[in-house]
This record gives C-alpha cells, structure tokens and sequence, in this order.
C-alpha cells in the first residue's frame, strides 16, 4: 500500500500528464505515432528550463570541487584515518560545502529517472499503440525488429537511441573529468538493455527524448561561456515562498479534497459496488494523492530549481490560479446536470458565450485583486490562501465525514448481500399474481412510437391498458417514490405536513406498506430493488427485517461480475475524479477542452480498439454513433435480462405451490441511459445507427403523431426505454407459455419523466416549446402508466382517464384487499384525493444526501388546476 501511495504521489501525475498531451494530439493528428512524436516534444520544452536550471547548478557544483580539490588533496596527503575526516568536516564548513553537493553534479540524470519509469507504465500498456504502424514500424505495440541478419530479427531503435544518448553524452561531457562520460554512458548502456525488448512506441519516444536531449547540447555547448557563465537568480524571499506555498496547499485542498470529497457525498452509493464492497472514501484519498503529487512534489520541485525571477511569477501565478479555481467552483458550473458515477453528465455539455464572458470578467477581477496584493501586501495575500486553505479543510472534513456515515450503513447492505442466495420468486399458475414494475424516469409519450416501431412488442404488449394521462409529483426519485409505493397521503406536501418523522423514516414506511399489506393478507411477497430504502443508494433491504416471511434481493448488478465491476469503477474514478476537479476550477473557456465530453482527455477512451468488447468507457460520438458501454445502464439492463431466470413457477416440481403471490421490482435501465444498436436495440462496444436512423427518422404512432428524435438525450432515452420493454416482452412471452400470464395482474409505473425537449408529443403545440418555462416541460411530470388486469384478454387499449402515479397501490389490490388501510398510519388507501382537488408538483433537491431532514428543502410548487396532465393551459407556475 506504501508504495502504491508513492507511486500515485511521485508517478501519477507524470503518467496523468502523458495520458492528456498523447489524447490531445491523437485527437488532432489522428495518428499514434505521431502523436509519440508530441508527446515527446511537449515534455522536453516543458522540462527545458528544468533542464537548463539543473545544468547551472550542475556547473556551480563542478566549479565549487575543482576549487576545492587542491585543499582537499593536500589535507588527504597529509593526514589519515579519523583526524583527515574530521580535518576535512572542517574544511568543507570552512567553504559552505557539504559532501552530499556531489549528487548535484548527477541532477539531470536523476530527473530523468521518474519521467523514465512513468513512461515506460504508461507506453508500455497503451492499448492504442497494439497494430498501428508508423512509418516503416509495422506495430508500435511490438519491438520494431527493422534490421534481419540470418533470419534473426534485431530491434533498430533501441540501438539507435543508445548511439544517440552516446553521442549526447559525449558533447555533453566535452572538458569534464572522465567518470562523467563513464557515468552517462552507463545510463545509456542501462537503457538499452530495458528497452530493448520494449514496444516500439516505448523506444520511439526515448530515441526522440534522446535526440532533443542532443540538440540541447549542442545548443548548449555553441553558447559556450556566456552560457556557462549564466547566474541564477537571487533566491527567493520569505513571503515569495510563503505565497507559493500557499497557493499549492490551497490548490491541492481544492482539486484533492473539497471537489471530490463534495461529488462523493453527493451520492456515495453510486460509487460502491455492494458485492465488492470498498468504501468510497478511497477515491477521495486518490485524488488528494493526485493534487499533492502534482501541486507538493513536482510544483515545490519546479520552484526550487527555478531562478529566483521565475520564483516570482511562479509564486503570483499560483496564487491567482487558486483564488479563480475556488471562484469558479463555487460560481460556475453548477447547472451542468446530473452526474454519474464516471463522471458524466447526462446531457451534453452547453456552455453560452454570456457565461463565457461573465466568468473572464470575474476571473479578471480576483486576478486584479491577487496581483494587486502579490505587489503590495505579500503577506496579505499568504494570509488569504491561508485562510481559503482553513476554510477547505472545514469543508473537505464535513463531506469525508458524510461518505463515511453512508459507507459505514452500505457496508451493512453489503454483508446482507452476500449472505444473500442469487434473486429469485414464484409465481403461483392457481392462484393471483400481482406484479409491479417501476421503471425509473421511463417515459410515457415514447410507448406509442416505440409499439408501432416493434410489432413483436406491441403483440407482447396485449391485454395492457396505457394510460397517457397520467401524472407524476415531481421529476425526481425521492419525491415521486413514497407516493407511488403508497398512495396520497405520500404525495411530497402531504408528507412535510408529518414534520415529526424524517423523509428517511417516511420514504422506509411507503416502501413497506404494499408489501406488508399483501402479506396480511396471505400472499406470498418478494420485493427487488426498493428504491432509496434505508436512505441509500443502493437499497438497505434491512428494513424488512421486522417481517421475515418478505423476501428481499437487489437485482441491480447481480448478474454481473463484481470483481470486475469493482476494477473498472476504479480505472475511472481514480483517473477522472481529479480531472474532474480540474474541470471544475478551470475558466469556463477551458472547461469544454478539459471536459471531453466525459473523456477528459483520456488516450484509450479516444477510440474502441478492435480487440475491445464490453467494459470500455461510454461514448457518445453523436446521435447515432458511440463507444463503449455503461456499466451502471448494464447493472439494470442485465437484471431485465435475466428476469426469466429469477422466475419460479409455483407447482413446477421444482418450486413449492403457493396460492398467491405479490412481487414488487424497480429497474433503472430506462434511466442510465446509453445509445444501443438498432434496430435490436441492444448495447453495443460499437454503435452505428446512421443508416437506421436515415431511415427512421420521423416516427409515427398508430394514431397519426409524429415524433423526429434530434437531441442525444432524446434518442438515448428513446432507445433504452425501448430495450427494456423489449426484454420485459420476451418474459411476458414466458409468464404465458407457462400458464401464468391470465391469472396476473401487472402494472408498469415510473416514478417521473424527464425533459427531452419533446413536448410537442404530448401537449401537440409548437416544437422547442416549454409553457412551464423556466421549469422542465410537461413531459417530465408525465408518468407511465400501464395495465394488465387478469383475464384482460388480448387487445391493447389506451384509455384517456386521469391517473396518477398514487393509483398504483389501489390498482394493485383492487378486488383483492377490500378497504385497505395504511398499516403504518391507519388511514384509508384510495383514490379518493385525486377527485375534486388541484393536483400538484413539487421541485426540490433530488440529492438524498443532502435533502434528507423532516421536510423537503426548498419546496417549489406546481399546481395542475383540473385532471388534464398533457393540457398545458392547465398548469398554475408559482
């Protein structure tokens, strides 16, 4: 672990930093090899005035020893044993020498050794190198074997480089004592016996490293004496140091701990995986690990070899780079959307010129303001970094605190899961079943278009009744949930009327009340997935414990490998966390090339090698083309999948009878949405619906609409909800060749909807229109809704009746539980609400991290005035 943790300090950045530049110019020449060719350039200006730095020290060094060799000389012929130690200790205090000074004279070589090592991990296992030739290589993945003697291949560049570095070293040396030559010459000889057996790409970019290394001196040695001659620059003063200090605490507090300690308390669930648990707090340690790499090693690494004038505009330019990055996190770009546990987000990346403008305007004033100090009152300015320094750490400590509280409760859940046989539940052929299905934020106006596009599922689809007409209570999970799972008096104003119970407590209580009910009333009950129970992430199906004949499971990623699972999580987190950070506090001109939509910057992201299949990180070149796929849409999607697998028939032989059965299952492949492959709609390492989408590209419903998907997110939710009804066909088509689809009631509910810019299809108003501005349109507060009733027979039928998704638990006991009553509170559950009275959305923090007190924060309230969701006349804004 020690040295994991210094590889990420002294390493880490030096590979973060080869990964960016050999993105960014892959991203512009479109060639690996060339993109070497960059990388190598970029390094070598970057560490010039290093270089140039070391070698005056260097020469300060050789001249303070051939000063000092005469005397040094004399004392050895003259004394022996202890007393010329101690006559010589004297000697060297007497001149301000101390022996160690001589590993001055080797600082260029000792420079080189970590840049080496983080090249050689970082070439050495670039995917993107396997095949592609450059020039007369034929495979940068491969030792280049160019020269053939007898059938025996031998590797030209590493010879090359060698002959290089020799040559180097030789004008390099040119006037100094041997052991100089002799020591370079050895590197160059160590060299090539690592590299020789080395992926070309690896020995490319040393023979270039190499060959810029000569032209340094020759350069150098043209220049001669002046050069020679060069002092450095007078040393830096107190408060110079204390400000650049300061500014690469604040920096590394800032990019290290405060922006992805705040990300991860945001939702710490999302970065665990619960089979292979491990607390999220470790990503927070990597990025720090990260920042001071980057910030305390290399930053204070860079100022103390640089001349003291350098020193200076180092030490200002920190300081105003920290005081604009903490501006624009706490100002800017907090409107980007949701975020996912790969540090996406859900939409594309819109950044306006106005915001642009506003942020270098602001960016100018804090940078007057930190110039102006930096001239006139150093300390001031020290003593503000300070301060920011203090106030981050408070911060920092705060949300380390939360992931901990929440990873501490997950760690709980993931014992339980283990324990845990694989998901599974029974269906009963002689008695009912009752079947709820929530699919999370599916959305109700695709179901038409999605029918008529796919015959097999409209077929599979009968005997349902949609209803289009149907409302939800907000546009996120924790509103919408507790009225879902347990009627009107779970609507989200009702609830903060019960200011005595926290929203934990009262999200627990309706996630029981179905479940406790059927039980009560001799049915045999399973529930997967209840969403937010416990408050987490990833359900805490503890809060069944008082009711042991309930069977619980999570099916999200079950069907997965969570070793896996767990590894790629890390690839990601570990590497994007920081570079999100970056994003975060850079200008917001920066932000978009920093951002990568998603990829920031990542070299293998850039493009899906052939040999890839599953796993890669997703991409979403355009509309209808992308890369990779996304572990979270693939944790639900499978779970559809495998639904068949999970279903016991009761009297089968194999699965005990049971006269009734209640099964309540949520699923969020309809919300981690991805582009799938059309027309299977099925995920894809490589996703191309051009030509589909050609094609198709105005959709119709049986009833005449039309629907034109333009938007990412559009054709992302589109597809995905269609993959899931796609696979819940393929298990209807199952329930009835087993005999258990008349006697089942099923009900297909989301929890909300989401804006897709698509209102139009539902309202039949102007396109791009939003009569709810400036809150989401209409299309985000209409739920699913669809029906099957036993014996309902085989016509699929759209009723235009108001519904709401609080009908949910009355339509499942209906005819089955007469006059149900809350368990919990003793109320009665019926539909009774929704006659007579506006209806309502509220808006508040979807984050259950931090909305999760007695009452919703900040509770903002729409109101629909009479029982038509899609009318949007109907609609009262506050």
């Amino acid at each position: 672990m020690i040295w994991n943790m210094l590889r990420r300090v002294v390493l880490g950045p030096l590979e973060l930093l080869f990964d960016t530049v050999y993105a960014l110019g892959f991203r512009v020449t479109g060639s690996p090899g060339l993109s070497i060719v960059l990388l190598s350039l970029v390094v070598n200006l970057m560490l010039l005035p290093l270089h140039r730095r070391a070698d005056q020290i260097q020469e300060k060094e050789r001249e303070q020893a051939r000063r000092l060799k005469p005397g040094i000389d004399k004392i050895k012929r003259a004394f022996k044993g202890d007393e010329r130690f101690m006559i010589l200790q004297t000697y060297y205090r007497q001149n301000h020498y101390r022996p160690y000074y001589v590993l001055r004279g080797s600082l260029s070589l000792l420079l080189e050794v970590p840049f080496f090592m983080a090249a050689y991990r970082y070439l050495s296992g670039l995917s993107l190198l396997r095949g592609a030739a450059f020039g007369p290589i034929r495979d940068l993945g491969q030792p280049d074997g160019l020269i053939m003697l007898g059938g025996v291949a031998f590797h030209l560049l590493p010879i090359l480089m060698t002959a290089i570095s020799m040559v180097s070293g030789t004008v390099y040396t040119r006037g100094l004592p041997r052991r100089n030559r002799i020591q370079l010459y050895g590197m160059a000889a160590l060299f090539l016996a690592l590299l020789y057996q080395a992926p070309s790409g690896l020995a490319l970019y040393w023979t270039l490293n190499n060959a810029f290394s000569l032209g340094k001196n020759l350069i150098r040695n043209r220049a001669g004496k002046a050069r020679k001659e060069e002092k450095a620059g007078p040393a830096a003063d107190r408060a110079v140091c204390l400000v650049f200090c300061g500014g690469c605490a604040a920096m590394t507090l800032l990019l290290g701990m405060l922006i992805p300690s705040a990300v991860v308390s945001a939702s710490p669930g999302e970065f665990v995986v619960i089979r292979a648990f491990q607390s999220p707090v470790r990503y927070v340690l990597s990025a720090a690990l990260t920042a001071a790499g980057a910030l305390l090693v290399w930053g204070i690494l860079f100022f103390r070899l640089s001349s003291g004038k350098s020193r200076r505009r180092m030490a200002a330019g920190l300081a105003a780079a920290a005081v604009a990055g903490v501006v624009d996190y706490l100002f800017f770009g907090r409107d980007y959307g949701n975020l996912s546990p790969g540090l996406k987000y859900d939409d594309p990346l819109t950044i306006l010129p106005s915001a642009w403008l506003l942020n270098l305007g602001v960016i100018l004033a804090a940078s007057g303001l930190t110039v102006f100090l930096w001239r006139k009152r150093k300390a001031a300015l020290a003593a503000l970094l300070a301060a920011a320094c203090f106030g981050m750490c408070v911060l920092s400590a705060g949300n380390i605190r939360e992931i901990r509280a929440e990873a501490a409760a997950l760690e709980i859940v993931a014992e339980q899961e283990r324990e845990k046989p694989s998901p599974s539940f029974t269906l009963s052929r002689e008695g009912k079943n009752v079947i709820v299905i929530m699919l999370d934020r599916c959305i109700n106006g695709f179901i038409p278009y999605i029918l008529e596009e796919n015959p097999t599922v409209a077929a599979q689809f009968s005997g349902f009744t949609y209803y289009p007409n149907t409302l939800a209570f907000g546009r996120n999970t924790n509103v919408c949930t507790p009225a879902l799972y347990a009627g009107y008096e779970y609507r989200p104003f009702e609830m903060d009327k019960r200011a005595d119970m926290s929203l934990p407590e009262k999200q627990n209580e309706a996630l029981k009340v179905m479940p406790v009910l059927f039980m009560e009333n001799g049915f045999e009950v399973t529930v997967c997935d209840p969403p937010y129970a416990g408050y987490l992430w990833i359900p805490d199906l503890s809060i069944y414990d008082d009711y042991p004949a309930i069977r619980r499971f999570n099916t999200n990623g079950a069907f997965m490998d969570q070793e896996e699972t767990a590894r790629k999580m890390d690839e990601t987190v570990d590497r994007n966390l920081f570079c999100y950070s970056v994003f975060r506090a850079a200008p917001v001109p920066l932000q978009g090339l920093i951002y990568d939509n998603g990829k920031y910057n990542e070299a293998e992201a850039q493009t899906l090698a052939p040999w890839e299949e599953y796993g890669a990180v997703f991409f979403a070149e355009s509309e209808t083309r992308s890369t990779g796929i996304s572990e979270e849409f693939m944790k639900a999607y499978t779970a559809l999948q495998h639904l068949t697998e999970m279903t016991g028939i009761a009297g089968d032989g194999e699965t005990a009878s049971g006269e009734k059965t209640f099964l309540m299952l949520s699923n969020t492949a309809t919300h981690d949405v991805i582009l799938l492959q059309e027309p299977e709609y099925e995920p894809r390492a490589v996703v191309d619906n051009t030509e589909y989408e050609a094609a198709h590209r105005v959709r119709v419903s049986a009833r005449g609409g039309k629907m034109e998907l333009k938007t990412l997110a559009q054709m992302e939710h589109y597809q995905c909800d269609t993959a899931a009804l796609i696979q819940l066909g393929r298990w209807f088509d199952f329930l009835r060749e087993n005999g258990v689809w008349e006697n089942t009631r099923i009900i297909l509910v989301s929890d909300h909807g989401y804006d897709l810019d698509l209102n139009h299809i539902l309202t039949g108003g102007t396109e791009g229109e939003n009569p709810l501005a400036p809150y989401d349109g209409i299309m985000a507060y209409n739920a699913l809704m669809m029906i099957k009733d036993f014996g309902s027979g085989e016509d699929f039928q759209t009723d235009p009746a108001f519904m709401t998704i609080a009908d949910t638990p009355t339509e499942a006991m209906r005819g089955l539980i007469e006059n149900p009553v809350n368990p919990f509170t003793g109320n009665p559950i019926s539909e009774e609400a929704k006659n007579g009275e506006d209806q309502y959305v509220m808006l508040t923090d979807w984050r259950i991290a931090e909305n999760h007190g007695n009452t919703y924060t900040d509770p903002v309230r729409l109101t629909l005035k009479n029982e038509n969701v899609l009318d949007e006349s109907n609609w009262s804004l506050p």
